[in-house]
Order: C-alpha cells, then structure tokens, then sequence
C-alpha cells in the first residue's frame, strides 16, 4: 500500500484517479476515471487520522466553461442545425481548439487534452445560449431533443492525458444515478 503520509502529494487538486476492476481470470480494465476536486484531513476523538478525496468526472470540465462570446454572435446564436452539430459547435467554441480570444470569446477556454468530435445526428435544433454554463447548454439541447446525448471518454498514459468528447445516439432511458462508497455503507 500507499504509506498514509504520501497521500497529499498525490491527491493535489484535478489529478486523475482511475478506478481498475477485474474479473477473476480476466485483465484489469478501467471502470471510472475522476479528477479531484475537494481533499480534506480529519482526525477523530481517538487521534485516528483520515484522508478524504472526493472527484468529479471528466464532465466537470464543461461545467467549468461558460458561453463566453457576445450575445447574437454565431457561438451564441445556432439555427435549424442538428443537436449533434449544436452540441459540437458549443463544445468546441468553449472548451475546445476554436476556444480562443482570436474567435471573439472574451478568455481562452481551451481544456489542454481535448479532443472534440464532431456528429451531425440528431434533430433539428435552434436557440441561442449567451454566458450560460456549457454543460448545462449541451444537457438541455439533448433533453430538448432527446434523441443525441454525449460522453467524454479518458485516455491516460504515456505522462498524458486525452479527453475525447464524443457525441452519440441516445439508445434507451437514462437511469442514472449518484452512488456513495464507503466503509461506514458496507460497500466497500
């Protein structure tokens, strides 16, 4: 194990923590990957010390952008286009390569590591988002039109990391939901 007393320095605010499984017989795979957002130090009655980190998922990146352009500018402003090219075109103009101050947004939103893919699927859609937070703007054109959604896959290695954010067919419900793990829960 990890001697208790490294932990700070690898637990430091956005560092990547992958959760691995396996199957017994099978190869470790990544279940999950997070970025730590909130580290705490506690010490109970009986002088116990204990370390918490808590993540966020690669998602929490978006939520970090906001639309950053003037309103009724091409980024603010999308008409009768696919969701998938809305979505694209938000992302990319907030957190992706066109993120910049050259494009009319008034700070660099560039996200070092990612990777936008471009998907013109979906229904029409129209409207225009002007300083609204970015993953809030994808999230409800996809429930708007409910037939696009979007995930950002976490590639790690080689001193590096990839967030590749893709934009895909909505197949089924989502049943999504926030699970805590804990020795106190019995879960872990």
């Amino acid at each position: 194990g990890v001697p208790f007393d490294t932990l700070p320095a690898l637990f430091v605010e956005d560092a990547i923590v992958e959760v691995k499984r396996r199957v017994p017989g099978h190869a470790w795979y990544t279940d999950c990957t997070y970025l730590i957002r909130d580290i705490s130090w506690e010490t109970d009655e009986a002088g116990n010390r204990r370390f918490t980190a808590s993540g966020v998922g690669p998602l929490d990146l978006l939520a970090r952008r906001s639309s950053a352009y003037d309103a009724g500018t091409r980024q603010t402003q999308k008409s009768r286009v696919n969701a998938g090219a809305a979505i694209y075109e938000f992302v990319d103009e907030n957190a992706g390569s066109s993120a910049t101050t050259g494009n009319g947004r008034k700070a660099s939103g560039q996200t070092t590591g990612l990777t936008v893919n471009a998907n013109a699927i979906g229904s029409l859609w129209q409207g225009a988002r002007f300083q609204d937070n970015l993953l809030s703007v994808i999230q409800g054109i996809s429930a708007q039109v409910g037939d696009v959604e979007f995930e950002v896959a976490t590639v790690v290695g080689g001193g590096s990391v990839a967030f590749d954010f893709n934009i895909v067919a909505m197949i089924g419900t989502d049943r999504s939901a926030t699970v805590v793990i804990s020795k106190a829960r019995g879960n872990m």
